[in-house]
């Protein structure tokens, strides 16, 4: 399981560092089209994105840091963040590939790549399926633990 909760957390930091790739190429993109001042539909999605990238980030940080302080960290919790991040980039290049329009699946700017690679995340080391099946078998020995 130890091997498994570094695999976890790796995929989980490729969840991350692929929205704030989709979010940094989105804005690049939009700032060329429109200049600094963007129309607040695409305002609106940015501003959203910035704060559950800083989420994710704040998520996969913590409990890198627990899982180093423990080995034996709960596989729920792992799960947790796995599911967590690795969603957070899917959303994230589906959001930019949206915004960006018809722009949004070109090569050259990359937000179809993003999405291309954020989905495989969600994919290896634990289907995100799996890990709501891990969470979901933890909290409910840890609730019939409580009563």
């Amino acid at each position: 399981m130890r091997s498994v909760s570094k695999t976890r957390i790796s995929a989980a930091a490729q969840g991350v560092g692929i929205a704030r790739a989709a979010y940094a190429r989105t804005l690049s993109v939009l700032t060329r089209l429109h200049g600094p001042n963007l129309p607040d539909e695409h305002t609106f999605v940015l501003a959203d994105l910035r704060g559950r990238i800083l989420q994710g980030r704040l998520l996969l940080q913590a409990v890198a840091r627990r899982a180093d302080a423990d080995p034996n960290i709960s596989p729920g919790l792992i799960g947790i963040m796995k599911q967590a991040c690795t969603d957070l980039g899917f959303h994230a290049s589906v959001q930019a590939t949206r915004i960006l329009g018809p722009y949004g699946d070109l090569t050259v700017f990359g937000a179809e790549r993003c999405l291309r690679d954020a989905k495989v995340t969600q994919i290896y080391d634990g289907t995100n399926e799996i890990q709501r099946l891990l969470i979901g078998r933890e909290t409910v020995r840890a609730w019939k633990g409580l009563q």
